[in-house]
C-alpha cells in the first residue's frame, strides 16, 4: 500500500511538497483533506505526545537559532517547535539517545521556553536536568542538551526588549556578564524556573526576586519585588520589604546574598 501511495520509509529525505506523518512515520504526497492516506492520522493535530502545547504561532520579533558545535544551524520560525528522533520539526533518526518526541521550544511574551516531553534520557539546559512537562525559561547563550546533541541558543534582532528609541535594559554582574531584561516579568534566582539565573548559592532562593519591565507612552518603568526570600534583597544597601514594589533607576545596585547586579541600559544611536 505504501508503494501505491508513493510513500517512503522513515529516515529517508522527504521531497519538496510532501508530508511526514508523525503516527506511521511514512512520507508521501500532500492530501486535500489533511489526513494521512496510509494510517488516517489528522495531520493538523500535534504529533503523539505533544498534545496540550497549543497551535503553532510565528515568531515575529526575534530570530531564534539553535547552533551545533559543528556550526550547523537551525532557525526556529514558529513554536511550538518539536525535536525528536522520528517526530517533530527537527528530527535526528540516528540518535538513539533521543526519544521519538523529545522536547519542545515555546516562545511567548518575548521569552523562549523549553519543555521536556517526558523523554527517556531527559533534557538538559547547560548541565541541569529539567523537570518533565514544565516550561523552563531559556537565556541567550545557554546550551540545550538532548540525546547526543548540544545546541547553543542564539537570539538576533530581539525587538522584544528594544523600544523605538533603541534602548535595552540589563542587569550586569561584577564580571561583566549581562542579563537582558524583557518586557513583563523577569524572575531572578538560582532555580530552573528563573528567567535570570545566578550562580549556585544556597543563600539565594530558587526564585528570589522579581523585576517587572513595562512601557507607557514611550517611557520604561522598572520595578523590583522581593519574593519572601530567606536572606532578603537589598537595593543600594537597603533591604527591600517582601512583596513591596520599588522603582529602579539606571545605576541602582541589587544584592542577593553575595550576588551583586547593577541595572544598566544600552542606547543605540
Amino acid at each position: 500500500m505504501a508503494k501505491d501511495l508513493q510513500f517512503t520509509q522513515p529516515g529517508m529525505p522527504a521531497l519538496a511538497g510532501t508530508i511526514h506523518c508523525p503516527q506511521c512515520k511514512l512520507t508521501g504526497p500532500p492530501t486535500a483533506d489533511h489526513f494521512c492516506p496510509h494510517c488516517g492520522w489528522w495531520l493538523d493535530q500535534p504529533p503523539p505526545g505533544a498534545q496540550g502545547l497549543g497551535p503553532k504561532e510565528p515568531i515575529t520579533d526575534v530570530v531564534v537559532t539553535l547552533q551545533l558545535s559543528t556550526a550547523e544551524r537551525f532557525t526556529v520560525k514558529e513554536t511550538p517547535f518539536l525535536i525528536g528522533r522520528d517526530q517533530g520539526d527537527l528530527r535526528f533518526p540516528d540518535d538513539l539517545q533521543l526519544s521519538r518526541l523529545h522536547a519542545a521550544l515555546i516562545y511567548k511574551g518575548h521569552q523562549l521556553y523549553v519543555r521536556d516531553l517526558d523523554s527517556r534520557n531527559g533534557t538538559f539546559l547547560d548541565d541541569r536536568r529539567l523537570p518533565p512537562n514544565e516550561e523552563i525559561p531559556v537565556a541567550e547563550g545557554e546550551v540545550l542538551r538532548i540525546g547526543n546533541k548540544a545546541f547553543e541558543i542564539r537570539f538576533k534582532g530581539d525587538e522584544g526588549r528594544l523600544d523605538a528609541y533603541g534602548q535595552a535594559y540589563f542587569l550586569e554582574d561584577p564580571s561583566g556578564r549581562r542579563f537582558p531584561l524583557r518586557p513583563g516579568e523577569n524572575l531572578i534566582g538560582r532555580g530552573e524556573h528563573a528567567h535570570i539565573r545566578v550562580p549556585d548559592n544556597d543563600a539565594i532562593s530558587r526564585v528570589h526576586a522579581k523585576l517587572n519591565l513595562s512601557e507607557d507612552f514611550g517611557r520604561f518603568r522598572i520595578e523590583l519585588q522581593d519574593l519572601k526570600s530567606e536572606n532578603g534583597t537589598l537595593l543600594n544597601g537597603d533591604r527591600v520589604l517582601p512583596q513591596r514594589w520599588v522603582t529602579l533607576e539606571v545605576g541602582d545596585v541589587i544584592t542577593l546574598a553575595d550576588q551583586v547586579l547593577t541595572l544598566g541600559v544600552e542606547r543605540r544611536s
